[in-house]
């Protein structure tokens, strides 16, 4: 440990300080900061994370209820995150063949792409795609030479529009 003024021994927390306070944190964010960690033993010897081994139960390095993220480094920052897993909801939205999409909340039209029901259109305007200069103009203001993913409005929308 480093001596300080007085011939005091610089503790972890004061470690941890002079490194938050160089990281760009205000001093009394530090200095709680560093107090918060050291009170739940957080803390290692040179102001570090304690890495204790009943928290990490996982391989990797991660807690209970994380994944490691790949191509990143063992304990590195934002190497760990929360599992994905579908919810519900999400596994819920894959639609059956057959089954009916209306198109509703104020959408025009509906198509059933890869089990998702894709909703577009502007239900207060009439599709004039019979007009060349409009249909020109539609098709180079959505970009429609640029749209390839099935499941979106905007390629529905286009291919409506026959771009």
């Amino acid at each position: 440990m480093e001596l300080l003024e007085g011939g005091r021994k610089k503790t972890p927390a004061g470690y941890k300080i002079s490194k938050l306070v160089n990281k760009g944190y205000p001093h009394k964010q530090a200095v709680a900061i560093a107090l918060n960690l050291e009170r739940r033993g957080k803390l290692g010897p040179r102001g570090g994370y304690r890495r204790s081994s009943k928290n990490m139960t996982m391989s990797g390095g991660c807690w209970d209820g994380y994944e490691r993220v790949p191509g990143t480094r063992e304990f590195s920052r934002g190497s760990c995150r929360k599992y994905r897993r579908q919810s519900r909801r999400q596994s819920r939205r894959r639609l059956k063949a057959g089954s009916i999409c209306t198109p509703r909340r104020s959408k025009k039209f509906a198509r059933i792409v890869n089990g998702k029901c894709i909703r577009f259109g502007d239900p207060n305007m009439t599709i004039k795609k019979n007009q060349p200069g409009r249909k020109r103009s539609f098709c180079a203001r959505h970009r429609c030479s640029q749209k390839k993913n099935k499941a979106t409005p905007g390629y529905q929308s286009c291919k409506k529009w026959n771009c």
